[in-house]
């Protein structure tokens, strides 16, 4: 899978963007893994961190920022946080292969 796809858009023009999962990830020899360890280094010193208080959401177009979660460990006591994925598109027909039994639920690998 290549780290960099171009996607032409509807006005001809090429817009790049990254596709990169450091957990899923692994690169083919020495060079692309040398790679990977850069791209992961470089997000490490640029990162950003948010802490989500109580009522607070965040909306992140996956297609725009690099971005991630932190280790959780699950106390289990109630208080623990809770993470939903949402999708949100502008063609509805572009996940009906995706979507169960027709419906608006997606069954997706990783969500």
């Amino acid at each position: 899978m290549p780290i960099i796809e171009t996607i032409v858009m509807d006005d001809g023009t090429a817009k790049h963007q990254l596709v990169f999962d450091q957990d899923l990830m692994y690169g083919v020899n020495d060079a692309a893994n040398q790679m990977i360890k850069r791209i992961v280094d470089i997000y490490y010193q640029h990162r950003i961190r948010h802490n989500l208080k109580p009522g607070e959401i965040i909306f992140i177009d996956n297609r725009m920022a690099v971005h991630g979660r932190s280790p959780f460990f699950p106390k289990y006591d109630g208080n623990d946080r809770f993470l939903v994925r949402c999708f949100a598109t502008s063609n509805y027909q572009h996940s009906a292969d995706a979507r169960i039994n027709g419906g608006r639920t997606v069954a997706a690998i990783y969500s």
